[in-house]
Formats: structure tokens, C-alpha cells, sequence
């Protein structure tokens, strides 16, 4: 699965969602660092969770804008 996607986000409420989904990435997909992008809630802003709903949208909307990347398996 190492080349099959050329970019992952990650949208998560904290720095540990963050390490746990990282983590199992690179050790069961093989994922490398230099694809996974990292969006995190902001501390002291509210509810990690309505930061999540709130900006996953915002996150489609720029991924289907980006038409040079890669949104789908390499064959």
C-alpha cells in the first residue's frame, strides 16, 4: 500500500488520536511519513469533536480543488 495513495490526512481532536492513527499507518500500511498531512484541533478552543465535524468539509473541499493530486489507486 506504500505507493498506492500520494497523500493522507489526518483529522483528528488531539495529539494522541494523532500519534495512535500515525502509528498504525506506518506499521500495517506501510505508510511514510511524507504522506500523511496532520490537522488537529486547536487546544482551549472548544470541542475537539465539533472542530472535527466543522472542518471536515472545509478539508473535502480542498483535497477536490487539487486536481494534480492523486485521489485514487495507482493501478
Amino acid at each position: 500500500m506504500n505507493n498506492r495513495y500520494s497523500q493522507i490526512i489526518i483529522l483528528c481532536e488531539d495529539r494522541q488520536h494523532e500519534v495512535f492513527i500515525r502509528h498504525f499507518l506506518k506499521k500495517r500500511h506501510n505508510i511514510t511519513a511524507r504522506q500523511i498531512r496532520v490537522v488537529i484541533s486547536p487546544q482551549g478552543r472548544g470541542a475537539g469533536e465539533q472542530y472535527v465535524r466543522r472542518e471536515y468539509p472545509i478539508q473535502v473541499k480542498v483535497l477536490r480543488q487539487k486536481h494534480h493530486l492523486s485521489k485514487a489507486p495507482f493501478h
